[in-house]
């Protein structure tokens, strides 16, 4: 009777753990084609700012990527192992070579149960994202998704992808501790996202004045007395980041 008691508790506390580990998964597939996302659109500013934030900022988006890809596999992993020894469970088999899969998934079981999952804790927890993630979040990353589908146009609409994209970051900030694996990553994106931005908006600047002084004057074209600060203004706008076959 104890055996079928302590059986069944096992067995009650590797569903708890395979529930958040298949609430995890699509986190970070999620997360995983957002950095695919943000760095597409980091790539194409950078082809043409030339400029060391955005340079920086592809490295780390592709640190977290890399992190996050890491993840998905130690996730994939424990979910396919949890499966074989619950089955093992049911079917009453003992044996010395699902020891060391027990071993692991304790480890996993201590962290959870120290609280980590409710952010209790400073103990990582692999293959799972420690926190709720809020709807919302979830929302803003399918829409970056779609947005991504169309072609920005001018600087104006740069600015608008990637202030959505600083948002979002900023949000993802606040959800991750800093004890977490890739905690630091979207602190980091965040900051260099920030001087991006300021460097983009100056571009819709310059791209605003051109248009302004480039427009026919209601009394008379007069654009020749701007000639030379058209000429300055088109010296320092940059071209307009486009996607070409390579980035599809």
């Amino acid at each position: 009777m104890e055996v079928n008691i302590l059986t069944s508790k096992i067995e009650e506390r590797l569903t708890s753990i395979e529930s958040k580990l298949k609430y995890s998964a699509p986190l970070l597939n999620s997360f995983a084609n957002y950095c695919r996302i943000l760095n597409s659109d980091l790539f194409l500013l950078n082809s043409s700012l030339r400029d060391d934030c955005s340079t920086i900022n592809r490295i780390i988006v592709d640190s977290w990527l890399c992190e996050l890809e890491r993840q998905q596999d130690v996730n994939s992993k424990l979910i396919t192992i949890i499966g074989k020894l619950k089955t093992a469970s049911k079917m009453n088999i003992k044996s010395k070579i699902l020891e060391p899969y027990y071993q692991r998934i304790s480890e996993i079981d201590a962290s959870i149960q120290d609280g980590f999952f409710e952010k209790n804790s400073t103990r990582p927890v692999e293959g799972i994202i420690s926190i709720n993630v809020p709807p919302q979040i979830e929302k803003d990353i399918t829409d970056l998704e779609i947005a991504n589908s169309s072609f920005p146009i001018d600087w104006s609409e740069w600015r608008q992808r990637i202030s959505s994209h600083f948002e979002l970051v900023n949000k993802l900030v606040k959800l991750f501790p800093s004890s977490h694996s890739f905690g630091s990553k979207p602190s980091s994106i965040s900051i260099l996202l920030e001087s991006v931005l300021e460097k983009i908006k100056e571009q819709e600047k310059y791209e605003k004045l051109l248009k302004v002084l480039t427009e026919n004057n209601i009394q008379g074209n007069h654009n020749s007395i701007f000639g030379i600060d058209i000429l300055i203004i088109e010296d320092r706008l940059k071209p307009i980041p486009i996607y070409g076959d390579s980035e599809q």
